[in-house]
């Protein structure tokens, strides 16, 4: 157990593409808690910030140096999402509604281990069920600390979860994903999947070595490739995305998932993975396509 003193809030000035409900409750992050109005709790890299926003205003918990550090990396500050929803209104009028009602949605850029272990977790799954699941994970494994708010655990490490056997994951309630779960574990404990590697690799050889994972298919390598790399131009297809898509784009007709991915690829020219995400989350919302 750790015990951390203190605490310090910093404030920074945002624009209209920084929204924290918007960026949390988008379907891409799953240790987050709510406290009321705009504040949050994250959990991230071991640490725990409050945010809270008041209009253009964002306050973190945190240090200067810490949130040069790790926050600004994770909040994908450094990049432009102005210009590139400037882009991407003048596509489609649906696509525009959904930039439009959903311009605070930023691409976390999360942990690489916490994200393939928490999108293998997640398929056939909903986001509350998700959210149970890496949570108990995170009890039943990782450390716990003690900060001015209270107690929550750490993302646990591939080390400690190597030690874990396949009939234990089934313990914790994962059924079909332990194996899956456990596999990923010991290929990054071999070093066969190294994340530090897949960070230089192009999109297609990254997305085959992360499939290389029994139980990986493309939907999850996005996933990771998206929420951990900041890969914006792939474009994971779920449920609620082919939903969106069949309906703005191909009359609702049943079509392929590869034919949706080839007009995403030629369609977004390079941004797929933040107008997907955008689509997601208008979509879900207003149950289009269900």
């Amino acid at each position: 157990m750790l015990e951390i003193e203190g605490s310090k809030m910093i404030k920074i000035v945002v624009d209209d593409s920084f929204l924290i409900s918007q960026i949390l409750e988008c379907g891409q992050s799953f240790r987050y808690k709510h406290i009321e109005n705009n504040i949050y709790d994250i959990i991230a890299f071991e640490k725990r910030i409050r945010i809270n926003q008041v209009g253009k205003h964002v306050y973190m918990d945190c240090s200067n140096e810490e949130y040069n550090r790790l926050w600004v990396r994770y909040f994908d500050m450094d990049r432009n999402y102005e210009q590139i929803q400037s882009v991407l209104v003048k596509l489609d009028p649906i696509l525009k509604k959904a930039i439009i009602e959903k311009r605070g949605l930023r691409i976390l850029r999360q942990a690489p281990f916490e994200m393939l272990l928490t999108f293998i977790l997640s398929q056939n799954k909903a986001i509350p069920q998700i959210k149970v699941l890496v949570e108990r994970l995170c009890v039943k494994f990782g450390q716990m600390v003690i900060d001015p708010y209270g107690s929550y655990y750490t993302f646990p490490t591939a080390e400690v979860l190597a030690e874990v056997s396949v009939e234990e994951w089934r313990k914790l309630k994962v059924g079909f994903r332990a194996p899956y779960l456990y596999d990923a574990i010991q290929k990054v404990i071999e070093g066969a999947i190294d994340f530090v590697a897949i960070e230089e690799m192009d999109d297609n050889t990254a997305r085959n070595k992360l499939m290389e994972i029994n139980g990986v298919g493309q939907k999850v390598a996005d996933c990771v490739l998206l929420f951990a790399f900041g890969r914006i131009e792939v474009f994971p297809l779920d449920v609620w995305v082919r939903r969106m898509m069949t309906h703005a784009y191909f009359n609702d007709q049943t079509i392929s998932d590869q034919i949706i991915l080839e007009f995403a690829e030629r369609y977004f020219k390079g941004l797929g993975g933040l107008a997907q995400q955008y689509l997601f989350y208008y979509g879900r919302d207003h149950q289009i396509g269900k």
